[in-house]
């Protein structure tokens, strides 16, 4: 079974220039002592060490990061020392972006170097779960869900479950809960490869709607790896909505209400003006140019005083 990391952690304060920071934590050892160090969440530039030893490093906060480590019988030390994404951009060559161009470098959440909406605040850190999963343990690594048909009789879903670990006496259970908790379909099958799907009929199901269209209701799909016994080895939960979406490319009437509407709704505009700076702007010219365009709507950055538009 993994061993969540997530309490461990103990910040260390940020280095003498200011551009690391560093994290331990001490892990228990264990009988398995051969594994993966699993970080679902590194931001951004960040070198693991175990024991004293790199174990691997980071370059893109946006995926998992699992570095193969082998742990002592005692206590164990892992260290994440971030480095500043702003140093290591330094010095890079120059690109044309808009607001700041340092950020198309980093593989981060780009508007925390400050956008219309927000103000800059550059981060580092450990921000999601880490855990410690021994080699030879049994775990899903996977678990989808897709709706394949839906009438008015009922709905077709295909779901999905991969796992590590394989065994005689190792078995696949798949469950599918309503959005009240009532099982609406459960099944379980030795698991004697890595992957198993099945095909899941749902009588009458509730159906998923975007915001605004009606309800959002939500299914839970339940997989778990478990001995012949019953005992659960791992576990993994999704969320499911029950929906299908066409897309169909059809012309509306000439001078039907439909294309009226479409084109009343699609006439938008991003207005910056000549300069950057709002207050070196002429008044007026905001709303002129708009309405010269035909526009109904018009994005502009949240600090465009209300004068600009007079």
């Amino acid at each position: 079974m993994k061993r969540l990391l997530d309490g461990v952690w103990k910040g260390e304060g940020f280095g003498p220039s200011g551009e690391r920071m560093t994290f331990s934590g001490r892990v228990p050892g264990c009988v398995h002592t051969e594994g993966e160090l699993v970080f679902e969440g590194l931001d951004t530039y960040a070198a693991v060490y175990v024991n004293g030893t790199l174990a691997g490093r980071a370059e893109n906060m946006f995926i998992p990061h699992v570095f193969p480590v082998r742990l002592k019988g005692g206590e164990n030390t892992v260290r994440v020392v971030f480095t500043s994404p702003i140093a290591r951009t330094n010095g890079l060559p120059l690109r044309g972006a808009a607001f700041t161009a340092e950020r198309l470098h980093t593989r981060r959440l780009q508007c925390t170097y400050s956008w219309d909406w927000v103000d800059r605040f550059v981060t580092m850190g450990i921000y999601k779960s880490a855990c410690f999963i021994p080699r030879d343990d049994c775990r899903i690594e996977d678990l989808m869900c897709e709706t394949r048909h839906v009438d008015r009789w009922g709905a077709e879903l295909y779901c999905r479950a991969k796992w590590k670990g394989q065994g005689e006496n190792l078995y696949l259970r798949l469950r599918l809960d309503d959005p009240e908790g009532r099982t609406v379909y459960e099944n379980r099958r030795r698991a004697v490869e890595d992957a198993a799907g099945a095909h899941v009929d749902v009588p009458e199901p509730r159906l998923w709607w975007p915001n605004g269209y009606g309800d959002q209701p939500l299914y839970t799909l339940w997989a778990s790896l478990e001995t012949e016994n019953g005992e659960t080895l791992d576990k993994k939960t999704i969320r499911v909505g029950i929906r299908t979406v066409r897309v169909l490319e059809r012309r509306d009437a000439p001078g039907s209400e439909e294309e009226r509407m479409c084109l009343a709704l699609k006439r938008g505009a991003h207005v910056s003006g000549d300069n950057a700076f709002w207050d070196r702007n002429e008044p007026g010219e905001f709303s002129g140019f708009t309405c010269g365009a035909g526009a109904c709507l018009s994005r502009t950055p949240s600090t465009t005083p209300a004068t600009r538009w007079a």
